[in-house]
């Protein structure tokens, strides 16, 4: 049985098979590399791993921030409606006779379309938005 063999593993070119080990953490067969060993390839060996992925919701909290945590009712759970009246009202002043600008909205997949429409539902339903008055 013809053969190559080192300290990484062994090689059996009759079987067309291959053993690769590095101490007792692993031990891979190769099998039908010889084709190509044969034909003077270059053989490389890559040993590839999964990367455990971590939880980063658990690890940051809105409840872990120190000033949330010590004024808890400046930061509620849930938003009830909007802030009371101010003093000092925002308006948009429009041009008289400009036209609105005219885009293509953005294409939504449908399971996306369905949020948004929930979304915005929502939004309406407690008072945060109202539909457009623009002309």
């Amino acid at each position: 049985m013809s053969g190559i063999s080192n300290q990484l593993g062994t090689w059996c070119c009759t079987r067309s098979t291959g053993t690769l080990s590095t101490g007792a953490f692993w031990n891979e067969r190769l099998v039908g590399t010889e084709k190509y060993v044969k034909k003077g390839f270059p053989i490389f060996l890559a040993h590839i791993t999964t990367k455990e992925v971590e939880d980063k919701s658990e690890k940051k909290r809105l409840e872990d921030v120190p000033i949330v945590r010590d004024f808890p009712e400046v930061f509620p759970e849930d938003l009830t409606g909007l802030p009371l009246i101010r003093p000092v009202e925002f308006q948009i002043y429009l041009v008289p006779g400009a036209a609105p600008v005219a885009r293509a909205p953005y294409r939504l997949a449908p399971s996306e379309m369905k949020k948004l429409a929930k979304q915005l539902k929502e939004l309406s339903d407690k008072g945060f938005i109202r539909p457009s008055s623009s002309p």
